[in-house]
């Protein structure tokens, strides 16, 4: 298409689109196969979801005191997964003005574990009278 644009070998051009679309429906003879630009370009379209789940407020959104750390109690819980076993993990629960660290090792990182590791282990800490953030 750009050498027949370059010479003028034709009274008008096709758009490129117009001409993948009759190749993709086989109005040509020329097959996907024969392009090997087109194989290496990615076809699908990046789709936004519109009906995402919206599960609690964002941690962009969490209030000023939380933000400049100086009120105590505001945890942030997150789990690691350990390299060379597929099924335990680790919880961290951190402090967000003391920046204290928990770490326990949980065994998978599923929300059951999960649960059961807060409730049994640090349920009894006094620490935590503010919610969790994860």
């Amino acid at each position: 298409m750009g050498h027949a644009k370059k010479q003028n070998e034709f009274d008008s051009v096709l758009c490129p689109k117009t001409l993948y679309n009759w190749i993709d429906h086989g109005d040509v003879k020329v097959k996907n196969m024969d392009l090997v630009l087109k194989l290496r370009r990615n076809t699908k379209s990046s789709t936004s979801r519109n009906n995402k789940k919206n599960l609690g407020t964002s941690i962009e959104e969490r209030p000023e005191s939380i933000e400049t750390r100086k009120e105590f109690g505001h945890w942030e819980i997150d789990t690691v997964l350990v390299h060379k076993s597929k099924d335990q993990a680790l919880l961290t629960l951190i402090e967000r003005k003391t920046r204290k660290a928990i770490v326990q090792r949980i065994s998978s990182k599923s929300a059951p574990a999960i649960s059961d590791a807060l409730q049994g282990n640090f349920k009894s800490t006094r620490m935590f009278n503010k919610r969790l953030k994860v």
